[in-house]
């Protein structure tokens, strides 16, 4: 008798949890980044990348001895500036 309800239990927990699971990956689905926004997949696909760009000129520019300089200080602003102009394009281009 204990086992019959123990099999039951653990079928009815594991059926939830497969369910709960499913669940979680429909709404990551769902919420990417971008297409709520307004931004199709092609211009998030383009923002991913200048934002990689980005981060990856700011660790060189820490790695070459620690510090940031005014030079690269004035470049990395002129690409976090140009980033986000872009962003704000690609949302407000009056696509229906």
């Amino acid at each position: 008798m204990k086992t019959k309800l123990f099999l039951i239990v653990t079928l009815l927990l594991s059926i939830l949890v497969i369910n709960a699971d499913a669940q979680i990956r429909q709404q990551r689905s769902f919420n990417r980044p971008g297409i709520s926004n307004g931004i199709s997949r092609a211009e998030a696909f383009r923002l991913r990348h200048m934002k990689a760009d980005l981060r990856r000129d700011y660790l060189r520019a820490k790695m070459n001895n620690g510090r940031i300089g005014p030079l690269e200080r004035r470049h990395l602003k002129q690409e976090r500036k140009q980033l986000r102009r872009a962003e704000w394009r690609m949302r407000h281009n009056r696509r229906g």
